[in-house]
């Protein structure tokens, strides 16, 4: 069996401004209850999400609307344009084999 270990298309050098209004792929983050204690750990989707390009977020972020309610991520958060995935991205996490780590798209 051939696994495809592609890395993710992301809009890393896209100019924010030109990201208004754009449709992309992004895998959300969202909290869950710590094992230990009483805090709240932060977890990251395996797989992306069809988010709306919003509005600019301080000098190198935007905020991004969820096109759905499909998990226990907010309807709004700021990303870096690096975690937002192009069209026709084909990582395990845009094809829905999941990315297993918190860091990067």
């Amino acid at each position: 069996m051939i696994v495809n270990l592609r890395k993710p298309e992301t809009h890393r050098d896209t100019a924010l401004m030109s990201l208004i209004g754009r449709t992309v792929r992004v895998r959300p983050y969202y909290h869950v209850p710590s094992e230990i204690g009483s805090g709240m750990v932060s977890m990251r989707a395996k797989c992306t999400y069809r988010a709306r390009v919003i509005e600019p977020f301080g000098a190198d972020m935007v905020v991004l609307e969820f096109v759905s309610d499909d998990g226990p991520w907010k309807k709004r958060g700021a990303y870096f344009p690096r975690e937002l995935h192009r069209p026709g991205c084909k990582c395990p996490g845009c094809i829905g084999r999941g990315i297993n780590e918190v860091r990067g798209a």
